[in-house]
């Protein structure tokens, strides 16, 4: 009985790391990225991989760095640049608070192919935290 139950255990331990999670966040469509201080993690996903010089939407989910539901009411600042171009977006895009920790950004352009930098800011209550994700635009 000992040996079936470690036999049980050896494997889960094996395995579990290989099962992956269904909803994985994976990129070109999807990015994710943990706050500057550690306390949150931010999911971007886009509907496809982010095209050049054409609009495009991103949904943003923000919630703890363990992946469970932010308690209170945040909400979220984002904005785009190119650091090694010294230039930011033509456009100003549209955050649309959709509750719970899930915003629409809509009406984001990258004009140009190349490394992107996404800053964003969440803030809840007077705390404010920052975070910043680099996308490479082909």
């Amino acid at each position: 009985m000992l040996k079936k139950s470690l036999m049980t255990y050896l494997l889960a331990f094996l395995l579990l790391p290989m099962m992956g999670n269904a909803a994985e966040c994976k990129a070109p469509t999807c990015h994710s990225v943990v706050s500057a201080k550690d306390n949150y993690r931010i999911e971007l996903q886009a509907a496809s991989a982010i095209p050049v010089n054409s609009l495009f939407n991103l949904d943003v989910t923000v919630t703890t760095k363990e992946g469970k539901p932010v308690a209170g009411k945040v909400s979220l600042d984002l904005d785009a640049g190119m650091p090694h171009h010294n230039h930011g977006m033509n456009v100003k895009p549209v955050i649309k608070e959709l509750g719970a920790g899930k915003f629409r950004v809509e009406g984001m352009m990258f004009h140009m192919p190349g490394a992107w930098t996404i800053t964003m800011s969440v803030s809840k209550g007077i705390m404010r935290e920052a975070a910043n994700l680099v996308v490479e635009v082909q």
